[in-house]
C-alpha cells in the first residue's frame, strides 16, 4: 500500500492475513470449521468519523506492487471498520464421516451502528502506479454504518480471502460455505460523506479489478469487499452479496471526480474511473474465484446478489446521493473484459458493483494439502435487485466524457446509473473461471415486491472519441431504474438462463429522466459483436438489461399492459428519455446498434440469452410481454417520451449483420402512452442483412416500437427527416428504412429516405380496435427511394418518389392510398433490356397522380412502359418533353403508362451541318427500327438539350480517326516536290541551274487544321536522293523518307503513326525555263485512342489503321535572275489519291466504330512565285534568302 489515511469511528483499523487449518479428522465424527473477519461496529457503536484528506503533488510519484494494494486509501468510515488484507483456511482428513466448512468476510456494520463517514478528498497532481490485482490507483470511501476494504481477490494472490475443503478418503460428506458480505446490517443506518477526487496526473495499473479511480460513498456500511476463494471436492457454494440488510437505510453521499489528466488500466473489470454513491449499504464485491487442486466431480456453485435486502416492508431505504464525473479533457484507456472507462451509479436501496471470474490462476495455494488434479464445472448465479422493502432512492449521475478507449468483451465506455430499490452492475468472465469450465451462468434483474424505491435523472456528455473494442463492449449506457435491477452482459454460450424481472409490476418504483449527448467532433466508435453505441434507458418498476446484446432482436410488443387501479399514489412510471447527436456513432459488428432508446413502465427491459441455443434472441419491453404464465402485476405505469435528435452533418453509421441506425420504445399500459420523437438532420444508415440468419427484425435504419397511438398531433408518434438528412440501410433501397409497430407513427420527409418503409397497424389490447397504418408526407424536396413496400394508410408525395432509386428498375408495393399533388414527381427507371422494363408503383388502394412523371432511361427502345397501378386511379400527370424525345401519358381506370417518340433527323430548333444530318438520319433510322444495339445511346439521348445535340452528333462522329489520311494528304506536296530539289548557283550568280548531286535532310515539322475535324500534328522526316544528268538538259531525281508523328484531334483525342514514302521526277531545264513531272507513293500505320466526351459518358475508344498515298505532279517554272538574287515564278498540277483500310474501335458496341475502306481522289493547282538570293560572307561561306508567295487551288471530289 502506498498512502493510507484513515479516519475511523467506533473501532476498527488495519488487520493482517488470517489462516486456520485442521487435518486428520476422526473417523464417523461430524466435524465442523469456521473462519469469520468483519469490518464494522455492531450493536451500538456510533461514533462519527472525521475528514480524510490526502494530495500527491506535481512531480511525485506513488507506486505499488502486488495484491490488493492500492497507491492511495484514503478512508471515513462511521461505526468502526477499515482494511484487511486477507485471509486462508484449510482442512483435510482420512477418515470417514460427515464435516462442514465455512468462510465469512463482513464489511458493514450491524446493529446499531448509525455513525456517518466524514468527507473524503483526494487530489493527484503526480504519477501513480500500480501491479497486482485490486491495487487501485486511488480509493477514497467514506462509509456510514461501518466497512471498509475487505481483502484482495486477486486469485494470484497468497492472501486471498481462501478455504480450502480437501477430499477424504472413504465415505465422508463434505459440505463447503464461503461467504463475503458488503454492506451493513440490522440498524446500521449511519451515512456516507461527500467523496471529491480531482486528477491532473497520470494513473496506471495492471491487474484484476485494479480501477484507475474508486471513490464511493456508502450509507448503511459496506465499501470495497474481498473474495471468497476455494479447492475443493464435492459440492461447493460461494455467496457474494453487496447491499445491506435489515434496516440498513443509511444515505451514501455526493461523489465528484474530476479528471483532466491520463488513466490507463490493465485486466480484467479494471474501470478507468469507479464512482459510487449508494445507500443501504453495499459498494463493490468481488468474485468467488477458485485455486488450489480439485478431485474429480462435484460442482462449485457461486452466487452473488448485488442490492439490498430490507427484511421486511420499512427495511434497506437508504439513499444514494449525487454522482459526478466530470474527465474534461482528460483520456482514459482500459485493457481487460468487463473493464469499463468510466462506472458511476447512484443506488439507494442497497448494491453497488460485483464481479466474477477474470483471469484466476489455477495453481494451488501454499497451505493447500493436496497437489493440483482436474477442475471441476462452476454453476454461477446472480440476482441483480432489492429485495423484501428496499425502497431507498437513486440520485441524479452526470457524466461528462473526453477521450475513452476500451479493449475487452463487455467493456463499455461508460456506464451511468441512478437506480432506486437496489441493483446495480454484475461483470462476468466470459469462458471459465480458474480453468473451470463455465458450466451455467443463471442471472435475474429486478427487484421484488418490496423494492419499490425511486431512480433519479442520469444526463452524459460525450465531447471527445470514445472508441470500444471487443464483443458486447457499448460505447455508452445510461439507466435511471426505479424499482431495482442494473446491468450485466455475456456471451450467450454461457448464460444457462437469463430472467429480467421475474415478479414484474409488483412494486412501483418510478424511472426518471436520461439524456444523452454527443457533442459535435466527438464519436462513439465500437467494434465487435453487440458492441452497440448507445443504450439509453428509463424504466419504473424494475428491470434493466441482462443477456447478450449481439443476439438478434426480436421485433418488440410494446403498449399491452393492461391497467392496474392501486391505492398508491406513485405508478411505476418510467421516465422521459433523450438522445441527442451532433458527433458521429459508428459500429461494425454484428447487431452492432447505434442508437437503442427505451422507456419502460411496469418493469422489463431488454434480455435474452440461453446457453447457445438455436433460438436465443433478445427481447425488449415489459415483462410481461417477453414472458408468459407471470402473475397478474399489481402496478402498471405509462412510458413516457422517447427522443432522439440528429444533428445536421452527423453520422450514425452501422456497417454489420442485423444492425439498426436508430431503436426507439416507449411502452407500458394499454391506456396511456407517450410518443415518440425521432429528428433526422444528418445521415443514418442501417446494416445489412447478407450474412443474417435466424428469426428477429433484422437490419434497419430506424426501428420505432410503442410511443404513441393517438392518429393526431400531439398523440402520434414523429419521425422527421430534414432536408439534408437521409435513412437507409447497407443494402440500400433492398434494405428496410423505417419499421413502426404497436403505435401511429407519422414520417414527414424533407430529405432523402432509401428503402422499405413499414408503419404498421396493430390491435389496441385497451379498446379492441385496430389503430390504422401510419402516414407518410413527402415534402417539397423530399426523396424517397422507395423499396419492395410501404405500409402507410395513406402517403402523400409533394417530392420525389422513385421505386428502388435512379439506376435501378424495380416494382414498390404501397399498402395504402396514394396522393400526388401539383409538385410531386413520380420518377421512373425505364430499361427496354429488363424484366420489368421500367419501375412500377402498385398502390393496394386509391390512387390519385398529379404532377410530373419524370422517365429516366437506363435503356430505351419505342414502346408502352407500364409505371403505375391502383385498385382506383385517376390522373393528370404528364411527362416532361426533351430536346429530341416527347413522352405521352396514358392511363386507365386501373394503370398509368408512358411511351417516348424520338425526333433525331428533324429537332425542333436545332440546325444541324450536312455531315451532322448525315449521322443523325442514321440514328433515327436505327430507332424506327427499334434497334437494341443502341438502346442504351436512345436512353442517354433523352437527356441530351438543344445547344449539346451538335457536339454529341460531332463526338459520335469518326472525325478524329480521318485525321491520319487527311495529314498524309497534306504531305503530298512535300513527296512530290523532293526529287525536284538539287538546285545550283551559276558561276557565282543568282542564276539557278541544274547538276548532278546527292543529298539528305532530316526536318521537324508542325501541321494544324482547324474546324470540327481539327488538328494539331508534330513529327520528323528524314529524307535522302539525288538527281543526275541522263541528257542534255534532261535530269532524272529521286528521294526516300521516313518519318513518325503524333497528333492531338479535336476533343481530346490522340494518335501516333510511322510514315514512309518514295519518290521520282524527271526535268527538262533550259534557260531560264524548267519543266518536270514527278510522281509519288507512300503511306503510313496509325494508333488512335479516341475520345468520346459525352453528358453521360467518358471514354476512350483505341484502335489501328493504315492509309496510303499516290500523286503525280507536273509543273513548268520561269526564272527572271538578276545580280545576286532571282525570282521564278511556276505552276503546279496535282494529281493525289488517297485510301484508308477497314479498322474497328475496341469499346462499348454503340460508340466504338466499325469502319470500312475509304478512297479519296484530289487535284490541286498551286501557283508560287518564290524570291531567292545569296550573299557572299567568304570564299567558304554564302547565306541565301528566300520569299514565298503561294496560291492554291484545290479540287477535292470523292
Amino acid at each position: 500500500m502506498g498512502v493510507l489515511a484513515q479516519s475511523i469511528g467506533g473501532g476498527g483499523g488495519n488487520s493482517g492475513v488470517g489462516s486456520a487449518q485442521t487435518s486428520g479428522l476422526p473417523a464417523a465424527t461430524g466435524t465442523s470449521f469456521s473462519v469469520t473477519v468483519a469490518l464494522g461496529g455492531t450493536g451500538g457503536s456510533g461514533a462519527l468519523a472525521g475528514e480524510v484528506n490526502v494530495a500527491n503533488a506535481s512531480g511525485s510519484s506513488i507506486s505499488t506492487k502486488g495484491s490488493g494494494a492500492p497507491a492511495i486509501l484514503a478512508q471515513s468510515i462511521g461505526g468502526g471498520g477499515g482494511s484487511v488484507l486477507g485471509g486462508a483456511g484449510a482442512a483435510a482428513t482420512s477418515a470417514t464421516g460427515s464435516g462442514s466448512y465455512a468462510f465469512n468476510l463482513a464489511l458493514g456494520g450491524s446493529g446499531g451502528s448509525g455513525s456517518d463517514g466524514g468527507e473524503v478528498m483526494v487530489t493527484n497532481d503526480g504519477t501513480i502506479s500500480t501491479a497486482g490485482g485490486d491495487s487501485v490507483g486511488i480509493l477514497a470511501q467514506s462509509i456510514g454504518g461501518g466497512g471498509g476494504v475487505g481483502g484482495s481477490t486477486d486469485p494470484n494472490s497468497t492472501t486471498n480471502w481462501t478455504a480450502t475443503a480437501l477430499n477424504i478418503a472413504g465415505d465422508y460428506e463434505v459440505g463447503y460455505t464461503a461467504a463475503l458480505s458488503v454492506g451493513g446490517s440490522g440498524g446500521a443506518s449511519g451515512n456516507g460523506g461527500d467523496v471529491n477526487v480531482a486528477n491532473s496526473g497520470t494513473i496506471s495499473t495492471s491487474g484484476e479489478r485494479a480501477y484507475g479511480i474508486l471513490a464511493h460513498s456508502v450509507g448503511g456500511g459496506g465499501g470495497s469487499g474481498g473474495s471468497a476463494s476455494t479447492a475443493l471436492s464435492g459440492n461447493a457454494a460461494i455467496g457474494v452479496s453487496v447491499g445491506g440488510s435489515g434496516a440498513s437505510g443509511g444515505d451514501g453521499g455526493n461523489v465528484t471526480i474530476t479528471n483532466i489528466g491520463q488513466i490507463e488500466t490493465a485486466g480484467f473489470n479494471a474501470h478507468g474511473i469507479f464512482a459510487q454513491s449508494v445507500g443501504s449499504g453495499g459498494g463493490v464485491g468481488a468474485d468467488g474465484t477458485t485455486g488450489g487442486g480439485w478431485d474429480t466431480g462435484g460442482t462449485l456453485l457461486p452466487t452473488a446478489s448485488l442490492g439490498g435486502n430490507g427484511d421486511g416492508a420499512s427495511g434497506g431505504g437508504g439513499n444514494g446521493l449525487n454522482v459526478i464525473v466530470d474527465t474534461g479533457s482528460g483520456s482514459i484507456i482500459t485493457q481487460g473484459d468487463a473493464a469499463y472507462g468510466i462506472l458511476a451509479q447512484s443506488v439507494g436501496g442497497g448494491g453497488g458493483s460485483v464481479s466474477a471470474g477474470g483471469s484466476a490462476a489455477s495453481n494451488a495455494q501454499p497451505n493447500s494439502l493436496i497437489p493440483s488434479a482436474p477442475s471441476m464445472p462452476v454453476d454461477f448465479a446472480l440476482t441483480i435487485g432489492g429485495r423484501n422493502g428496499t425502497g431507498g432512492w437513486g440520485a441524479p449521475v452526470t457524466v461528462t466524457g473526453g477521450d475513452i478507449s476500451t479493449s475487452g468483451n463487455d467493456a463499455y465506455g461508460i456506464l451511468a446509473q441512478s437506480i432506486g430499490g437496489g441493483g446495480g452492475v454484475g461483470a462476468m468472465a466470459s469462458g471459465s473461471i480458474n480453468n473451470s469450465a463455465l458450466h451455467g451462468f443463471s442471472a435475474q434483474l429486478g427487484g421484488d415486491a418490496g423494492a419499490s424505491g425511486s431512480a433519479n435523472t442520469v444526463s452524459v456528455t460525450e465531447n471527445g472519441a470514445l472508441v470500444t473494442s471487443g464483443d458486447r463492449s457499448i460505447g455508452i449506457v445510461a439507466q435511471s431504474i426505479g424499482g431495482g435491477g442494473g446491468m450485466t452482459t455475456n456471451a450467450n454460450a454461457n448464460l444457462s438462463t437469463t430472467q429480467l424481472q421475474n415478479n414484474a409490476g409488483q412494486n412501483n418504483g418510478e424511472g426518471a429522466d436520461v439524456t444523452v449527448n454527443l457533442s459535435q467532433g466527438a464519436s462513439v466508435t465500437t467494434s465487435g459483436s453487440g458492441a452497440w453505441g448507445i443504450l439509453a434507458q428509463s424504466i419504473g418498476g424494475g428491470g434493466g438489461f441482462l443477456g447478450d446484446p449481439s443476439l438478434n432482436l426480436s421485433g418488440p410488443v410494446s403498449n399491452t399492459l393492461a391497467d392496474q387501479p392501486n391505492t398508491s399514489s406513485q405508478n411505476p412510471d418510467s421516465g422521459n428519455v433523450t438522445v441527442n447527436i451532433a458527433g458521429d456513432i459508428s459500429t461494425v459488428g454484428t447487431n452492432a446498434h447505434g442508437v437503442f432508446a427505451q422507456a419502460v413502465a411496469g418493469g422489463g427491459g431488454i434480455v435474452g440469452g440461453c446457453n447457445s441455443c438455436s433460438q436465443a434472441i433478445l427481447l425488449a419491453g415489459n415483462s410481461q410481454q417477453i414472458y408468459s404464465g407471470l402473475a397478474t402485476p399489481t402496478f402498471a405505469g405509462e412510458g413516457f417520451a422517447v427522443t432522439v435528435t440528429q444533428n445536421a452533418g452527423s453520422t450514425i453509421q452501422t456497417t454489420g449483420s442485423g444492425s439498426i441506425g436508430i431503436v426507439a420504445q416507449s411502452t407500458g399500459k394499454n391506456n396511456e402512452q407517450t410518443p415518440i420523437t425521432i429528428t433526422i438532420g444528418g445521415a443514418v444508415i442501417g446494416g445489412t442483412m447478407t450474412g443474417y440468419s435466424g428469426s428477429g427484425v433484422g437490419a434497419a435504419g430506424i426501428l420505432l416500437s410503442g410511443g404513441g397511438a393517438g392518429t393526431m398531433s400531439p398523440y402520434n408518434n414523429m419521425i422527421t427527416v430534414e432536408a439534408g438528412g437521409s435513412v437507409s440501410t447497407v443494402d440500400g433501397a433492398s434494405g428496410t428504412a423505417i419499421l413502426s409497430s404497436y403505435g401511429y407513427t407519422t414520417l414527414a420527409n424533407s430529405g432523402t429516405v432509401t428503402g422499405s418503409i413499414l408503419l404498421a397497424s396493430f390491435a389496441s389490447t385497451y379498446t379492441g380496435d385496430v389503430v390504422p397504418a401510419g402516414t407518410i408526407e413527402n415534402n417539397a424536396g423530399g426523396v424517397i427511394y422507395a423499396g419492395a413496400s410501404i405500409v402507410a394508410s395513406s402517403l402523400t408525395n409533394s417530392g420525389t418518389i422513385n421505386p428502388y432509386g435512379p439506376g435501378t428498375v424495380g416494382i414498390t408495393n404501397l399498402s395504402g392510398n396514394f396522393v400526388q399533388n401539383g409538385g410531386g414527381v413520380l420518377a421512373v427507371d425505364i430499361n427496354s433490356a429488363g424484366t420489368p422494363t421500367a419501375d412500377l408503383l402498385v398502390v393496394s388502394g386509391t390512387g390519385e397522380i398529379d404532377g410530373t412523371i419524370a422517365p429516366n432511361a437506363i435503356n430505351l427502345l419505342p414502346g408502352a412502359y407500364l409505371v403505375a397501378a391502383a385498385d382506383s386511379l385517376s390522373t393528370a400527370a404528364s411527362a416532361p418533353s426533351s430536346a429530341l424525345f416527347d413522352w405521352t401519358v396514358v392511363s386507365t381506370e386501373t394503370s398509368l403508362s408512358i411511351s417516348p417518340t424520338a425526333h433525331f433527323a428533324d429537332p425542333a430548333g436545332i440546325v444541324l451541318t450536312p455531315s451532322q444530318v448525315s449521322l443523325a438520319q442514321y440514328l433515327q433510322a436505327a430507332w424506327n427500327n427499334a434497334d437494341s444495339n443502341f438502346a442504351h445511346s436512345f436512353a442517354q439521348l433523352t437527356q441530351v438539350s438543344a445547344a449539346q445535340y451538335g457536339n454529341v452528333l460531332n463526338t459520335l462522329a469518326p472525325l478524329a480517326t480521318q485525321s491520319h489520311a487527311s495529314a498524309l494528304s497534306a504531305s503530298s506536296g512535300t513527296m512530290l516536290g523532293s526529287p525536284l530539289s538539287c538546285p545550283v548557283f551559276l558561276d557565282g550568280t543568282a542564276i539557278i541551274g541544274q547538276d548532278n548531286c546527292v543529298w539528305i535532310r532530316t526536318s521537324g515539322w508542325q501541321s494544324r487544321q482547324t474546324g470540327v475535324a481539327g488538328y494539331t500534328a508534330d513529327g520528323m522526316t528524314m529524307r535522302f536522293g539525288g538527281q543526275r544528268e541522263i541528257a542534255p538538259n534532261w535530269f532524272l531525281g529521286a528521294a526516300f523518307g521516313l518519318g513518325e508523328d503524333s497528333k492531338t484531334m479535336a476533343g481530346g483525342s490522340t494518335g501516333a503513326g510511322h510514315t514512309f514514302d518514295g519518290s521520282v521526277a524527271l526535268k527538262y531545264s533550259e534557260g531560264p525555263w524548267l519543266v518536270a513531272v514527278s510522281a509519288a507513293i507512300g503511306g503510313g500505320s496509325y494508333h488512335t485512342d479516341r475520345v468520346v466526351n459525352l453528358p453521360w459518358v467518358y471514354t476512350l475508344l483505341p484502335s489501328d489503321q493504315t492509309a496510303l498515298l499516290a500523286g503525280v505532279r507536273l509543273r513548268t517554272a520561269y526564272e527572271l535572275a538578276f545580280e545576286d538574287w532571282y525570282v521564278r515564278p511556276y505552276l503546279d498540277l496535282d494529281l493525289t489519291y488517297v485510301e484508308t483500310g477497314s479498322f474497328q474501335e475496341t469499346g462499348p458496341a454503340d460508340l466504338a466504330l466499325d469502319v470500312r475502306a475509304s478512297r479519296h481522289t484530289g487535284v490541286t493547282i498551286r501557283a508560287q512565285s518564290p524570291a531567292r538570293g545569296n550573299v557572299e560572307l567568304h570564299r567558304c561561306i554564302t547565306v541565301g534568302w528566300d520569299l514565298y508567295e503561294l496560291y492554291r487551288f484545290p479540287h477535292s471530289p470523292r
